[in-house]
């Protein structure tokens, strides 16, 4: 996600980035608050991309397959598999 891109809805949140002019600071806010987020922007930027990549790969093999693979997200910090034994989920 770039600066200056639309605002992105989290629950009862809404993440606005900054304005790519460097004008407007990006925010974080309710109904009730806003947040300023001078140093955190970059980090909240990249976990909401992430977040987006989980849900395209997560979206993609649920529709390539009605079983859930959880090797398809791959190995990042899940330890390793014993005896090769996966968990599977199946969709209903």
């Amino acid at each position: 996600m770039n600066s200056g891109t639309s605002a992105v809805h989290m629950g009862e949140w809404v993440y606005t980035p900054a304005d790519a002019a460097g004008g407007a600071k990006a925010t974080l806010h309710d109904q009730y608050q806003s947040v300023d987020l001078r140093y955190s922007a970059a980090l909240l930027e990249d976990f909401l991309a992430e977040l987006g990549r989980i849900e395209a790969t997560f979206a993609s093999s649920a529709s390539a397959s009605s079983v859930f693979d959880p090797s398809a997200f791959g190995p990042r910090g899940r330890g390793t598999r014993s005896g090769g034994l996966r968990r599977q989920i199946s969709y209903v």
